[in-house]
C-alpha cells in the first residue's frame, strides 16, 4: 500500500491548496509554510477544515495569553537542559562577540515562539482525536500502521533536527554580516542538542514540556475540529487514515514539542534572559 509520505511544496500546490497556504502564512506572519501543513495538504478537505479551526484560535486575543504561559513553561524546560551542559562556553569560544550573540538571539526568538504555538496546536489536535488508536484497529491497513510506527522510532530525533534546520534556514532572512555567525550557531545547536537528547535530563525536560502542553489544552479558546469522525468523514480514502493519524497523533506533536525545547535550549546557549529568568 502506498502512502502520501512526501510533503506538497508551495510550487507544487494546486490553486485550492495555495489559497490555504497563503492564509497560513498570513496568520502566522511567515514567508514559508511550516512542514506539518505541507504533509496534510494531501488531504485538502481535512486540511481546510483543520486550518479554519486553528486560524480561529490563533486570531482570538486570548490565544496569545495562553501562549505566554506555554512560552514560559518551555523556556523553563530549556533552562533545565542548558544548566546541565557546557554549550554556552563552546559558543562563546566560537562567537566571542556579545553583540553578535545578542542579534542572533533576537532573530530566533520569534521562531521559538512559533514552535511553541505549533506544539500547542498539535497537542490540541492529538487530544481532539483520542479515538485514533481504537479506530485504527478497525482498518484493513492496521499492519501498515504498525509498520510505520516501528520504522519511524529510531530516526525521529534526527528527522526533528533536520526539519528544524531546513525551516529555520529558510525562515531567517538576516543581514550578510550575520549569516556566517548564524550558521555557526545552528550547526553547534544541532550537535549540542543531539548530545543532550542522550541524557536523563533531556527525558525530564521532555516530560515537563508535554505536561505543560497537555495541561494548557483546556485553555484553547475554541475546540479544535479534528475528532475521529471529522477526519474519517473528510478523508475519503480510508486506507490513508492510519498514516494521517500517525502524523496527527505522533509525528508532529513530537516534532514541534521537541523543536520548541531545542530552540529554548538554543536561547539559553545565547544567554537569553527570558530563559534565565
Amino acid at each position: 500500500m502506498r502512502f502520501s509520505t512526501q510533503p506538497i511544496h508551495e510550487q507544487e500546490a494546486s490553486e485550492d491548496i495555495a489559497r490555504i497556504y497563503q492564509s497560513i502564512k498570513n496568520t502566522l506572519g511567515l514567508a514559508y509554510v511550516p512542514m506539518m501543513f505541507k504533509y496534510l495538504a494531501h488531504y485538502q478537505p481535512f486540511l481546510e477544515n483543520l486550518w479554519d479551526s486553528i486560524n480561529k484560535n490563533i486570531q482570538d486575543p486570548s490565544f496569545k495569553a495562553v501562549l505566554g504561559y506555554i512560552d514560559g513553561d518551555i523556556r523553563n524546560a530549556g533552562h533545565t537542559l542548558f544548566r546541565a551542559s557546557s554549550s554556552h562556553d563552546t559558543l562563546i569560544t566560537l562567537l566571542p562577540d556579545h553583540v553578535i550573540r545578542q542579534r542572533i538571539s533576537e532573530e530566533i526568538r520569534d521562531f521559538f515562539v512559533l514552535q511553541c504555538k505549533l506544539a500547542y496546536v498539535c497537542v490540541a489536535i492529538r487530544q481532539a482525536i483520542k479515538g485514533w488508536a481504537v479506530g485504527a484497529k478497525y482498518l484493513e491497513s492496521e499492519q501498515a500502521f504498525h509498520a510505520m510506527n516501528e520504522s519511524h522510532a529510531s530516526g525521529l530525533d534526527d528527522e526533528i533536527r533536520n526539519i528544524m534546520l531546513v525551516e529555520s534556514t529558510s525562515a531567517l532572512a538576516v543581514s550578510s554580516d550575520l549569516q556566517n555567525p548564524l550558521l555557526t550557531f545552528l550547526v553547534l545547536l544541532n550537535e549540542e542538542f543531539a548530545n543532550v537528547t542522550r541524557t536523563e535530563t533531556y527525558v525530564l525536560a521532555r516530560v515537563q514540556v508535554e505536561k505543560a502542553l497537555d495541561t494548557r489544552v483546556q485553555d484553547m479558546p475554541h475546540p479544535i475540529r479534528a475528532s475521529y469522525n471529522d477526519v474519517a468523514t473528510l478523508v475519503k480514502n480510508h486506507d490513508e487514515l492510519p498514516y494521517l493519524f500517525y502524523l496527527l497523533s505522533e509525528k508532529f506533536p513530537v516534532v514541534h514539542a521537541v523543536s520548541s525545547l531545542m530552540w529554548g535550549y538554543g536561547m539559553g546557549m545565547l544567554g537569553d534572559r527570558g530563559i534565565e529568568g
